[in-house]
């Protein structure tokens, strides 16, 4: 089973689960993105930046969950923000569906994790974007055949995560020691939960290429 060691915390320490992880996250990028239109330099106090994190702002370490990833100036990028959050909602709380309370507060907890690991490694200042796509790429993986509009065209998740792995590959390939550190922080709690699978899926398309002796 998928994050089957989750299961087996979840057990002696399953009161540490955060309740509807994806409504209060969804809800506080909704916050934070207003307030950014409103007064622009608020994201100051809260984006990952490392220096002032060493320096003891240690809260920075989780409001950067909460920054979106387009920041509203006109309507279209207010559009934008209320689909962002309608995706974000409805990616972790299938999830959540999926596994547990529990299960998808430790996989977002080790995503936020890496990437402020990354960050503090690099010196450079990081937002949520690797945590969230280690979701997304999670989701296409709890759910593959699960249909998404883009633009009014139906995609299937799994193309749109052979996309993903495909970018995330040249990030490993062609980036600079930061973008692999990141590639590497995404991959920390993805493989810590479907590695175990994966390995399985290539040894038995390996058997299968071999054939009978």
């Amino acid at each position: 089973m998928d994050g089957a060691w989750a299961d087996r915390l979840e057990r002696r320490f399953g009161l540490l689960a955060i309740p509807d992880l994806p409504s209060f996250l969804t809800g506080m990028t909704v916050v934070v993105g207003v307030l950014a239109l409103i007064k622009p330099e608020f994201l100051g106090v809260l984006i990952l930046e490392p220096e002032l994190v060493r320096g003891g702002q240690l809260w920075r370490l989780l409001t950067f969950l909460a920054i979106p990833p387009v920041l509203p100036r006109d309507l279209f990028s207010i559009l934008w923000l209320a689909l962002w959050a309608w995706f974000l909602h409805s990616c972790l709380k299938t999830l959540e569906l999926a596994w547990s309370e529990f299960k998808l507060t430790i996989y977002l907890g080790l995503g936020a994790f890496a990437a402020a690991a990354a960050s503090l490694w690099s010196g450079e200042p990081t937002g949520n974007g690797m945590p969230i796509l280690a979701c997304f790429l999670a989701l296409t993986r709890v759910d593959p055949e699960r249909i998404v509009l883009i633009y009014f065209v139906p995609v299937k998740m799994r193309w749109l995560a052979n996309l993903a792995w495909l970018w995330l590959g040249l990030q490993l390939i062609t980036g600079h020691a930061y973008q692999r550190a990141l590639v590497l922080s995404l991959l920390a709690p993805y493989l810590s939960y479907f590695g175990e699978s994966h390995r399985r899926e290539l040894e038995e398309a390996w058997r299968r290429r071999k054939g009978p002796r």
